[in-house]
């Protein structure tokens, strides 16, 4: 059977398992499922559901449900889990994921979840870079080494650390000063001689933004590079996190969102079923501009009311000319916009 045909299958018997508020079924129904096949569940059930799920499943579990919904989905998740347990929620989360979160709180709120996390410190740096710059999307989960040490001394390092597999995607090489100097892979390692120092095989053509970088240029040098992650370092050139590569497809999807708005006159925010007085609040400009233009283009065949009446069979081209003058700006502009 199809995976997704069986996740759906398990979806829906959890949903009638929290319909009929067989807990303990149901927990133990979902804890085999993926964390962003999970949240749409969460998420499809009403508040009171909601939490009385969250509250059943284990701290590790709930967190990582934040890495897989948008904004306002990330603040119908925070109510679900209550303020008070974030805290113990988020221990196990990203950094990144964790300034996401706490963002989204009331100012009160932000200092007594930050007061309460063992990386409060950490998070709070990062709260202090913009929105949509490398250093606010940048994550802390990136292996650093000392370009003075040997081969075999990084790799009893690395049996110790017992990294995850997202964060290994490339080892980090710094200078006593913290700044980057390149990367080795774990290839680099296994064949390398044991007592070879990194400097010698660290790779220095290594791309990297500084943390003021617009998020829509950092996707830009990852994607140009193929890169599965890109370093985040300071005006030192000292390494201060890295932007995986799920981090800034997310990003292009949502800049490309933007430019396609952008271009039909609808608002970045707007969604199917946003409030019809917020969809008529934003659209009514452009719609009058158009309204205006439409009357220009009116009075400009009224000038031609005389050729009209004598050749009545020009008035058949004109649907024709408007529909093919259309069609052809959209192309255009679509094109165009594609290709900034």
């Amino acid at each position: 059977m199809p995976e997704d045909v069986a996740a759906r299958e398990v979806l829906d018997d959890a949903r009638a398992l929290a319909a009929s508020g067989e807990w303990a079924k149901l927990v133990a129904l979902v804890t085999s499922l993926h964390p962003a096949d999970l949240a749409e569940l969460v998420l499809d059930l009403s508040q009171e559901e909601r939490h009385d799920l969250l509250g059943r499943l284990p701290s590790d579990v709930v967190g990582q449900l934040f890495e897989f919904v948008e904004d306002d989905e990330l603040r119908e998740l925070i109510r679900g889990v209550g303020v008070q347990d974030l805290p113990a929620v988020l221990e196990e989360v990203e950094d990144d994921v964790v300034a996401d979160v706490i963002q989204q709180l009331e100012p009160a709120e932000q200092i007594e979840t930050l007061a309460a996390l063992d990386r409060g410190e950490e998070v709070a740096e990062l709260m202090q870079y913009g929105d949509e710059s490398a250093g606010g999307l940048m994550s802390r989960g990136f292996v650093a080494l000392n370009e003075g040490i040997s081969v075999q001394q990084a790799i009893d390092y690395l049996r110790v650390l017992r990294p995850s597999a997202e964060r290994a995607y490339y080892l980090y090489v710094l200078d006593n000063g913290g700044r980057l100097q390149g990367v080795v892979s774990i290839r680099d390692l296994l064949v390398s001689a044991p007592k070879t120092t990194l400097a010698e095989i660290t790779q220095r053509d290594v791309h990297a933004v500084a943390t003021g970088t617009d998020q829509e240029e950092a996707a830009r040098v990852l994607q140009k590079y193929n890169l599965m992650a890109l370093p985040v370092v300071d005006e030192d050139g000292r390494l201060e996190g890295i932007m995986t590569a799920d981090d800034l497809i997310d990003v292009l999807q949502e800049e490309a969102t933007e430019d396609m708005y952008l271009m039909a006159g609808v608002g970045e925010d707007e969604r199917v079923f946003s409030p019809v007085r917020t969809s008529v609040k934003r659209r009514l400009p452009w719609m009058l501009a158009n309204l205006l233009t439409a009357f220009v283009a009116a009075a400009v065949v009224g000038l031609f009311d005389s050729a009209l009446s004598k050749a009545a069979v020009l008035a058949y081209f004109m649907p024709v000319v408007a529909g093919m003058g259309g069609n052809a700006g959209t192309q255009t502009a679509t094109i165009a916009v594609r290709s900034i």
